[in-house]
């Protein structure tokens, strides 16, 4: 299985040892955002600017947090049909 934008974004966050409200604050945006983001409850964000910002401030490489964040745009539409369950099932069977 391939790590998704949100395994990404916690094994970095984590590996800092920030927590999701200093990465939040860092980044100016409330830290639900942050844990929405690594359970695929909420989009990466849009701009690339943000993601620029995200990268930046955890380390990362910009492509790779890219590709993370496009292949969950893909998905995305899959949590609206059927929820996370779904996407849990989708993402263990590829």
């Amino acid at each position: 299985m391939s790590a998704t934008f949100g395994d990404v974004l916690r094994f970095a966050r984590e590996s800092r040892g920030l927590s999701y409200r200093v990465l939040a604050r860092r980044l100016n945006v409330q830290h639900v955002v942050i844990y929405e983001m690594e359970i695929g409850k909420r989009l990466p964000f849009g701009s690339p600017e943000r993601l620029k910002n995200l990268a930046d401030e955890l380390d990362i490489d910009l492509e790779t947090l890219a590709v993370k964040a496009i292949e969950g745009r893909k998905l995305m539409p899959l949590l609206e049909v059927g929820g996370s369950k779904l996407l849990r099932a989708l993402s263990e069977n590829t």
